[in-house]
């Protein structure tokens, strides 16, 4: 979609094998793509980001926080820490570091920014099997939030989106 209004498009998983086949349909419609390592997980892997992004596409207008996972089928009683730390820390922590480091680029250019988190309709519905999955979404809006009203002074828009259920690997 941000490709076909016009924008260059950077993509980054940790394997990126996976998105290379998006860059190459991107690049077909005659829009500029490209794909990066990235580690949400990783505060380095995230620095290096959205830098190589820069020096390769200029400056980032908008940041999407999209990286989610889930433990599986299970209740707050099932789960075990590496279960939590692992949907927390890249459902939630992640999204913190990312718009940080994007805010520094922000500032040192000047230019009006955007952050958009993906949220989920978990967020908003109380359901059972998807403990930490569901919690963190409904964090992550509360932290759209707040981030909205602090990056504000940056001139940075801070929005999320919540989709329903997507099947995604």
């Amino acid at each position: 979609v941000l490709s076909k209004a016009g924008a260059n498009v950077l993509l980054g998983a940790r394997r990126v094998d996976k998105i290379n086949q998006r860059v190459s349909e991107i690049e077909k419609t005659g829009a500029r793509a490209i794909a990066l390592s990235l580690d949400v997980r990783d505060s380095e892997s995230c620095r290096e980001f959205l830098v190589q992004g820069e020096q390769a596409l200029g400056s980032i207008d908008v940041l999407v926080n999209n990286a989610g996972v889930e433990a599986g089928a299970k209740t707050y009683a099932m789960i075990d820490e590496d279960d939590w730390d692992n949907v927390f820390d890249t459902n939630l922590k992640s999204v913190w570091r990312l718009s940080k480091l994007y805010t520094e680029l922000v500032k040192k250019s000047a230019q009006q920014g955007n952050i958009i988190n993906i949220a989920s309709i978990t967020a908003y519905r109380t359901i059972k099997g998807q403990f930490p999955y569901a919690v963190s979404k409904a964090a992550l809006v509360k932290a759209t939030e707040i981030m909205g009203l602090e990056a504000a002074r940056f001139n940075i828009r801070v929005n999320a989106i919540a989709p329903g259920y997507i099947l995604t690997d």
